[in-house]
């Protein structure tokens, strides 16, 4: 498989698993490198240690000569130098610093320095053994760290064995400070090697980043970019967009993905152009099981199917009404014209074979019933004459029930029996009440050899409910024309009694006219009394008093709230107002006697007073007594000065 055909998932394994190697190689090359170095470092450390070694053993053998303790220690860095030697050059374990440490041999190259580190070595252990040590002038010898100094103070066989010692130290250090600076410049080559190394994994690791970024921009970011973009463009409602992606990869796929996504986007855009011009039969089937916008696309085409019937009922039963609307306008003056007109129209429309038109006649109150006034049958009026009582037949019932009421199965007598249609026997037969509110106004009977729906049968129910408007605005407006004749006539009588009326209006005027100048005078000839001084009260026939002048509150002491309301006993004793003359002086008043004459009063005070009055009788227009009233002039003094008591009158 092309690394380009590789899912993503695949492709950035591939540069991980690169990048591992790469960081793995780099890792062992260093932990390779490290232990090289501390191996080389602890091969330079022994070698430089056997040099600082060899110092100390040609001072202690020269001391050893005059004293003999230090020799264990002699003997000891013998030991470890012979060891270290050999591992210089077969590997091995050394002392070194207290402590036992495993070293490598020196490289290949150097076995000619370790071969010349072992002849010194021999040259000097050699001279070391020639070596003359005499314990016993070690209490004369002078011990010094100088090999002058202590070469001077030897004998000459030991003076030529010390310098031959001395000779060979000389040498085996020159011969180790060589082996150092040797394996010291090998340890620079190894690192001038590491830094080559670590240069040439850098750049490795630089190129192997840039590859991976190249790759993941080339086969993963652009493409998913691209496919973003794609999906974008999709996103907004472009169906149109390419989608040409030739690998087969994750990205491919997602392509073919979205490829099938907007094939079957675009197969539901046509769908749906052809459902929005009306063509429900055009094919779509879902792409899956899954598709819900495939299922969507056919729930909605079953539903639009549904209302574009129902739209296509509703329009016919809006045109029909409309249409019939035109007909009961145009018509609604004359009933007949009307009914015959529109049981015409309603058989074609309808596309009935026949039909019939009854109206309630209620011309006698007590005998209603339905009365044929118009038929139509396979294109022709039947002038036809029939009535049907309430309950009789299906139209009779139809008229009780107040209902519409369908028959599919029509029994071939039918028509013959009740209907009165035809000869042809329907399949179907529809009769339908017109009534508003539950009033029957006359029943529409159609025959059909077609079923009925049930729109048709909603459209005839609401057009019977115009139809009886409309026979119930004739009827009213028939009854109306025959009341506005007596009407006119009722006016020609009312204008003739109001002209009667007016006369006597007039004379009546003329009559209010002299009631008023009657009654001018009568407040004149009042305002003459009071001004006279005279006294004068109004009483009800019972003896209420009802008002009085100024005078007669004079002088009887009395306020008008005092007296208004009260009975005219409060002016007489209480003997006078309860016996029997004074009720019967008050009858006679009310039956309209007058009582002129003197009477003696009572003042509010108690003090008896004498007037000279009339009861004077007023009448209304029928000459019915209505009130009194009461002229008084007060005479006390006149009377008093009468020496004889005169004889009053009740």
């Amino acid at each position: 498989m092309k690394f380009k055909d590789l899912s993503v998932k695949g492709k950035l394994g591939v540069i991980l698993l690169a990048i591992t190697l790469l960081a793995l190689i780099n890792f062992f090359a260093v932990m390779s490198f490290l232990a090289v170095q501390r191996s080389s470092a602890a091969v330079i450390d022994v070698a430089g240690r056997n040099r600082m070694l060899t110092q100390r053993l040609a001072l202690l053998t020269l001391n050893a000569i005059h004293d003999k303790s230090v020799q264990p220690e002699v003997d000891e860095i013998i030991k470890n130098l012979n060891n270290s030697i050999h591992a210089l050059r077969h590997g091995g374990i050394v002392s070194y610093l207290g402590n036992e440490r495993e070293i490598a041999s020196v490289p290949e190259t150097l076995f000619a320095l370790v071969d010349d580190c072992e002849t010194e070595w021999s040259a000097y252990k050699n001279a070391i053994q020639t070596l003359d040590v005499n314990p016993g002038r070690a209490d004369t010898a002078i011990i010094t760290d100088s090999v002058s100094q202590q070469a001077s103070a030897l004998g000459t066989s030991q003076q030529e064995a010390f310098m031959k010692i001395d000779r060979s130290t000389k040498n085996l250090v020159a011969t180790f400070n060589a082996l150092v600076t040797e394996l010291v410049k090998d340890s620079e080559k190894q690192q001038d090697a590491l830094m080559t190394f670590f240069v040439v994994c850098l750049v490795l690791i630089i190129a192997t980043t840039i590859l991976a970024v190249w790759i993941i921009n080339r086969f993963i970011t652009s493409p998913l970019i691209l496919l973003r973009q794609k999906i974008d463009g999709v996103g907004d409602g472009d169906i149109g967009v390419a989608l040409e992606y030739h690998v087969t990869d994750d990205v491919g796929k997602a392509f073919q993905g979205l490829r099938r996504l907007v094939q079957n986007v675009q197969k539901a855009v046509t769908f749906a152009h052809e459902i929005g011009r009306g063509n429900f039969d055009f094919s779509f089937t879902p792409a899956s099981e899954r598709d819900e916008l495939g299922k969507a696309l056919i729930s909605m085409r079953a539903k639009l199917q549904k209302v574009a019937a129902d739209d296509k009922k509703r329009n016919w039963t809006t045109e029909g009404l409309a249409k019939f609307a035109d007909i009961l306008r145009t018509d609604h003056n004359d009933v007949s014209t009307l009914t015959n007109n529109v049981l015409s129209e309603i058989v074609k429309y309808m596309q009935a074979n026949q039909g019939s038109l009854f109206i309630v006649n209620e011309d006698d109150p007590n005998n209603h019933y339905l009365e044929l006034v118009a038929c139509y049958a396979w294109n022709k009026k039947k002038f036809l004459t029939k009535k049907v009582a309430p309950g009789e037949g299906l139209v009779g019932q139809a008229w009780l029930e107040k209902e519409l009421i369908y028959l599919k199965e029509v029994p071939e007598d039918y028509i013959e029996i009740t209907s009165g249609l035809g000869t042809s026997t329907p399949r179907t037969i529809v009769i339908v009440p017109l009534k508003i509110e539950q009033q029957v106004f006359g029943i529409l009977e159609l025959a059909s050899f077609n079923d009925v729906e049930a729109h048709e049968r909603d459209f005839l129910t609401k057009l019977a409910e115009n139809l009886a408007s409309t026979i119930s605005a004739a009827k009213i407006n028939a009854r109306t024309t025959a009341l506005l004749g007596q009407a006119q006539q009722q006016a020609e009588e009312l204008r003739a009694q109001e002209e009667e009326m007016r006369q006597n209006m007039e004379e009546l005027q003329a009559t209010q006219e002299e009631i008023l100048r009657k009654t001018n005078e009568a407040e004149s000839r009042f305002r003459a009394v009071n001004e006279s001084g005279i006294a004068s009260i109004e009483f009800n026939l019972d003896g209420t008093i009802i008002a009085a002048n100024e005078n007669f509150l004079t002088l009887m002491e009395y306020s008008a709230a005092e007296v208004v309301g009260k009975h005219h006993r409060m002016f007489v004793t209480p003997s006078l107002a309860s016996s029997a003359e004074y009720k019967q002086f008050w009858q006679d008043l009310a039956n309209g006697i007058p009582r002129p004459g003197q009477y003696e009063r009572v003042t509010k005070s108690g003090r008896k007073v004498t007037i000279q009055g009339s009861y004077s009788i007023i009448r209304d227009v029928s000459g019915k007594p209505v009130r009194i009233l009461k002229l008084a002039n007060d005479i006390t003094e006149f009377a008093k000065a009468r020496s004889a008591e005169p004889a009053y009158a009740q």
